[in-house]
C-alpha cells in the first residue's frame, strides 16, 4: 500500500485521493514532530503539505524534513497571496517541490 502524508491539508482531499486511487492510504497529520515520526516509521509515496500550519509554516516543516534526511515528492499548498516568485523558486529549485497547489482545490480538476 503506498502512503501519501497530508499535512494540514483538509482531509476530505485524503478521501478524494483513496476514492480515486486504489491501494492509496492517506494519512492527516498537523504538526512537525507528527510528519518527522511518521517518516521514520513509514516508507511514504509523497508528502502534501499546507503552508499555514499550526505549530509552523510548510516551508518551516520541508526545512525539517531535509535535515532528517528523508527525500520524497512534495507537493505544497497555499493561499493564492502567498505565491510570490521567491517563495515559489525556493520551494522548486531548494526544496524540489513537484508542485504548487493553491486554495481552495478542487478536488475535480
Amino acid at each position: 500500500m503506498s502512503l501519501v502524508l497530508l499535512v494540514g491539508v483538509p482531509p476530505e482531499i485524503g478521501s478524494w485521493l483513496e476514492a480515486r486511487l486504489p491501494g492509496l492510504k492517506t494519512r492527516v497529520l498537523h504538526t512537525a514532530p507528527q510528519v518527522i515520526a511518521a517518516l521514520e516509521q513509514e516508507a511514504c509515496l509523497l508528502l502534501l503539505i499546507d503552508h499555514n500550519l499550526t505549530d509552523q509554516t510548510g516551508v518551516e516543516l520541508l526545512e525539517q524534513v531535509r535535515e532528517s534526511g528523508a527525500s520524497l515528492p512534495t507537493l505544497f499548498y497555499s493561499l493564492p497571496h502567498l505565491h510570490d516568485f521567491a517563495l515559489s523558486f525556493r520551494l522548486t529549485q531548494e526544496f524540489k517541490v513537484k508542485r504548487l497547489l493553491v486554495h481552495p482545490l478542487d478536488p475535480e480538476e
